[in-house]
Parts: structure tokens; sequence; C-alpha cells
């Protein structure tokens, strides 16, 4: 029987009495059974064999079924590999054909490669992709599945907090004999009768950062904080990514100053999430724009990492159904997105400066950080008044002279060009360390204005992301535009050196709020701004073609 291993809980509210008994079975199914169907007798032989450790007979065997695609012998491989049976042990390898078997529909592979998911063993971690795997196993009826499914679901960690789907794997996992079910579903059980009594809702979590805020107790912060470190992202700056490893995408670019929540340290890294700022992948067909809103349809769509479903895209989490986000991008059938601040991330630790406890100033900083529209697009008009107030306050806050930048308009003279990498990084300065504005993908084409070293000052089709003083947005209803004149847009939410202007927007010039932090207000914007790229990342052309412009055209129509 597969041992298990208590892992840390966090809970919020009412979800505190099973915390003392939560048991995660991440141990791996290692046993290897025989196989009833006539056709499998190589297999059965093969078996006999490794069981008798006579490894040279059995593994060649195995290797020639797998290679047919037999699912049990690409299992059976994966034990080999993990055991170190007849084989040099080698995680990587096990989960090669842990992956290879669960794809051919073995149970079991699925199960341990949602528990090497959940423990980051052999690969990275992932609560999402975790569930994933648990999900399918779970549903061929496998009880350790069925149990870790629930927890997820308890826990609120790979997949939405949901008491309801909690119960449902339990009770499956209960019917199946697991050993722990039964006394993890009497305690769901009665959580569940308790949330139906309205004091027990009274701490107040993310899911309620709506509704007007009560009068600040200790007690309240208390609630907040029980499931996180607060932090802040250091002075220089930092990036969030899908894993921990700075050589993966990086999905944010985070100013100093930013509020964080840590919500576990591994090694040198935090696993945090981030105001909502981090860019991710959907499939297109689970978008649907609607009054100039975009959502998600659909259940339990994923948010990728990059536009794939290959190794290199890291499922980030998952988004709720009918859930708004703000549409960034496209690359044939997927779409770039906003991903709301739930979805967890890491970061280095040393990019960030961690609090002992959250301050009544950082809850503050939190809050308004993921208060923008990426969490609540519909909340614009409601907010509106607040900002314009907020706005009169500020009429003395200071912003230094007008740097030389020239206007930038769609009439200035320019070359015409294309994205040639993969992906190239629009920049807010002619240097690696400008601030990430956007991500264009190979094929993008691109007006360049400028060019200084290696670098290329360029327009692109879409809109960019900048930021303004939050006193020069005005917000009606739905619509923003920019007052006064001259109003400089910015790469980073400051008037430090290193916050490079990106250009200047005239009076009336409609805007996308976007996000706040602080004062400043970040906004979406066409054609009035440029950026920096490489001029390695692309391909200048000698003339503007039809092509281009038809490729131009095309791109401009997209949100």
């Amino acid at each position: 029987m597969p041992h298990t291993k208590q892992l840390p809980v966090a809970h919020t509210g009412t979800i505190s009495a099973l915390a003392r008994i939560v048991i995660v079975t991440t141990a791996f199914l290692l046993l290897v059974s025989g196989n009833v169907i006539a056709e499998s007798n190589n297999y059965n032989q093969a078996l006999e064999a490794y069981n008798n450790k006579d490894y040279e007979s059995a593994l060649p065997i195995w290797r020639k079924l797998a290679a047919e695609g037999n699912a049990d012998a690409q299992y059976a491989l994966g034990v080999a590999y993990f055991k170190g049976e007849g084989v040099s042990r080698d995680l990587n390898d096990s989960m090669k054909w842990f992956e290879q078997a669960a794809n051919s529909g073995n149970v079991q592979a699925m199960f341990n490669l949602g528990a090497a998911y959940w423990e980051g063993n052999g690969t990275r971690q992932s609560y999402a992709e975790a569930v994933e795997w648990w999900e399918k196993s779970a549903a061929a009826g496998q009880s350790a599945a069925q149990y870790n499914l629930g927890l997820a679901y308890y826990l609120g960690k790979g997949a939405e907090q949901d008491l309801d789907q909690a119960l449902k794997w339990i009770r499956q996992s209960a019917e199946n004999d697991h050993s722990g079910a039964q006394k993890v579903l009497s305690v769901i059980e009665k959580e569940l009768a308790q949330i139906a009594t309205p004091e027990i809702e009274t701490p107040q979590t993310e899911e309620t950062r709506g509704q007007s805020d009560p009068p600040h107790t200790p007690a309240v912060e208390q609630v907040d904080t029980a499931e996180y470190q607060s932090a802040i992202v250091a002075a220089h700056g930092g990036q969030a990514y899908p894993g921990h490893d700075e050589n993966s995408t990086v999905l944010a670019n985070l100013a100093g100053g930013t509020p964080i929540k840590i919500l576990a340290l591994k090694g040198d890294w935090a696993e945090v999430n981030v105001p909502a700022v981090a860019h991710v992948w959907v499939y297109g067909k689970y978008l649907i724009t609607q009054k100039g809103i975009t959502r998600i349809r659909g259940t339990r769509v994923r948010a990728r990492s990059v536009p794939s479903t290959g190794k290199d895209s890291v499922v980030v989490g998952i988004f709720k159904a009918d859930e708004p986000v703000i549409l960034l991008t496209e690359l044939e059938q997927w779409k770039q997105v906003t991903a709301p601040a739930r979805m967890s991330l890491w970061m280095p630790i040393q990019q960030l400066e961690i609090f002992p406890s959250a301050t009544t100033t950082w809850l503050a900083q939190w809050r308004q950080a993921v208060s923008g529209p990426a969490e609540t697009l519909t909340d614009i008009a409601a907010a509106s008044a607040d900002t314009n107030l907020a706005n009169d306050k500020m009429e003395d806050a200071p912003e230094p002279p007008a740097q030389s930048v020239a206007p930038v308009s769609s009439a200035i003279s320019f070359r015409a060009g294309f994205v040639k990498a993969r992906s190239a990084e629009v920049l807010g300065a002619d240097q690696s360390g400008g601030a990430l504005l956007k991500l264009l993908l190979r094929g993008t084409p691109i007006k360049i204005i400028g060019q200084r070293r290696e670098w290329s000052r360029v327009q692109i089709p879409g809109p960019l992301s900048v930021w303004v003083y939050g006193r020069y947005v005005n917000q009606q209803g739905d619509a923003a535009r920019i007052q006064g004149t001259q109003v400089r847009a910015r790469s980073m939410p400051s008037t430090t050196h290193s916050s490079a202007v990106l250009g200047l927007l005239d009076g009336n010039t409609p805007v996308t709020v976007i996000s706040k932090e602080g004062d400043w207000i970040r906004v979406s914007v066409r054609d009035v701004v440029s950026a920096w790229v490489r001029v390695e990342q692309l391909q200048i052309l000698d003339q503007v073609t039809d092509d281009w412009r038809e490729r131009w055209s095309a791109a401009r129509g997209k949100p």
C-alpha cells in the first residue's frame, strides 16, 4: 500500500476542522500486476520474470510491447525506472513512461502523474495538472485518485474550492474502500451543514472583494493572513514564472513595490499570487466577446504559459465559467489574456521583500492592485465616481517637466517589418532591463520608426499597455479618456529614471483602463506610443509590400 505524506494546509473561514487530518496520497502506485487479456501472454511472461528479478528477460519484452502502444507495458517500464530495477534509476525516464501509459489509458499511471505534479517529483510542480490527471484516473474508478481529487477541491489547490465536488469524490473513494476517506467524509458533511448557518460565513475572503468592507478589526486581518505571507516586489522589480525555473516563460513583469501574496516557499523560490497582470494563453474557442467584454466560455478552461499543449506548456490554473478577462493578442487558434490574481505563479525569493505580517497599508495596496477590470470588468461605472474623487484630491501631485519625446502618430514615416523570432519582447527602454510591455509572436507586422544600436523603436498594430498618472485619466461609465495635454505615457508607474516616456497623449485620447497601482493607472492605448524590440528579432523589409499592408490591417482589426 502506498505511504502518505502530510501536506501543509491553509483554509478560509469555515474550512478548518479537516486541517488536522487531511492527508493527500502522494506516493506512486508501483505495483505491477498481471493482464488477463489473452493477447498479453508475453506481458505476463515478462511480469513473472520481473517478479523473479530476471530483469534481463522482462524488460526487452515490455519495451517491445510498449513500442506497440501497450499501456500496461509502458506503465511497467515507468515502475522499473522509478525503482531502478534492471535499469539505472531515472525519474525523468520514469515520468516519460508513466505519461505514455497514462495517455494510452493506464489508470495507475494517471494517478502517478498527478502525484508527480502535486509534489514536483521528477517534473515541475503544478497543482492544476495534478488535478487534471487525478480527474481522469478518478473517473476510471481509481480510489486514491478520487480521494486526492476530493481533497484538492476541498483545499482549493489546482481547482476552485468546491465542497460539493469534494464531497462527491471523497464519497466515491469511501465507496471504493479507500482507508482514509470515511473519516474525511464525515468532516466535510459536517462543514457543509455549517455553511448553511449565516454566522459561520462572517470571515471575509477574496471572493467577497467586490462588497463594501466592514469596519476594520484585527480579527479580519488574522483570517486573511493565515492563508499567505505578505510581501512586495523588491525595488529593482521582478518576474513571475509558471514554475521555479528562470529559463521558462515570463508571465508577469512586476514593478518594485508591487504587493505579493506568498503561498509557499520551496528552496530559492516562492509560490505566489500576483495582482491581475500576468499574461496566459487560452484556446480560442473558450472565449466569447460580447458588448466589448471578453469572458471564458466553458468549465475548467486551462490557462497555459505558451500557446500550445506541448510539454513546454505549463497549465498555470483553471478559469471559472463566464469569468471576465482582458484579451491581449492572438496567435492562430490561441488567445492571450490576463490571468486572475488567484492563479499561483513562482518568483525567486531574492526578488521579494517579505513581511512578518500583513499591515493595513499592505492590505489596502493589495486590494487596490487587484481591483482593476481584469477582476471585475463590469464594475468600471460604479468605480468611476471614486476615481474622479481621488483625481480631484491629487491636483497638486508632482509630475516632472516634460522630457524631449516626440509624439507618435499613424502618419509618422516608418519601415515595415515582421517579427521573425518565435517571440519578441516589447520593452519600455532600449536595454534588456526595460519593463516588459508585451510579447509579440512570429509573423506579427510592425512599424519601425527609429533605431538605436541593436534596438528598434517600433509601433505595433494592436494596443500597448502604459502607465499614466491617475489625475489625467477620466473614467465615465465604460469609457475612459485622457484629460489634459501632452500627458506622458510611461513604461512603469513612477517618474524615476527607470520609467521611460513612451509617448505623449493629447486630451480626449480614448484609452482602456487595465489596472491601478497607487496614484497610477495602467491603460491600453493604440497608435500614439512606441516601444523597443531587439533588431535581431525582426525582419525589416526594403519596402512596404501588399502582404504587409494586408497583415497590418488584419492585426489592427483584432481587439
